[in-house]
């Protein structure tokens, strides 16, 4: 009895030692320049195009409405849930921002950066980051985030690479 107890106190008090935001950066280099590369990011109906997210979810279905700052792409699949990302801020040839917004099977909000740097003249260096501030017992799953989410991440980046480098 006692050990159950002690195991319920444990697992209450962990997340205080646990980080309250998740963060994850992935990198990939392209064979193309800035000029080329950044347009794709600025438009969410390329995002479509090299989602890793839809990819593993067949019933997947998405809806892009406008292009630039505001634009907004919505989804809902059995596999990726319901939500919509928003561009809030792009710097010309430089970074987009966007603010992603949870609904199904679990609220949240997140952002994600698609961050270009020349890496010579005909080379890009595409970042993508992911920022998530975690709820005190969602700090848990901040545990397993980068076993679940790095491939999936490292996924997209190369459709997008390949969706580049195939258009030259």
């Amino acid at each position: 009895m006692y050990f159950l107890i002690a195991l319920v106190i444990v697992l209450l008090i962990a997340p205080v030692l646990m980080p309250a935001q998740y963060q994850l950066v992935r990198s990939i280099e392209i064979n193309a320049p800035v000029s080329t590369v950044f347009p794709r990011l600025t438009d969410l109906n390329e995002f479509v195009k090299w989602n890793p997210f839809s990819e593993s979810d067949p019933t997947s279905k998405t809806e892009v409405a406008g292009t630039g700052v505001g634009s907004t792409m919505t989804y809902s699949g059995e596999k990726s849930g319901e939500g919509k990302m928003t561009i809030v801020n792009i710097v010309q040839d430089k970074s987009v921002d966007v603010r992603m917004d949870f609904i199904k099977p679990m609220p949240g909000e997140a952002m994600a950066h698609w961050i270009v740097a020349a890496s010579s003249d005909n080379a890009t260096t595409l970042t993508w980051s992911y920022e998530q501030k975690l709820p005190y017992f969602k700090r848990y799953l901040g545990i397993m985030m980068d076993f679940m989410m790095s491939p999936i991440f490292d996924k997209g980046l190369q459709n997008f690479k390949s969706l580049v480098e195939s258009a030259k």
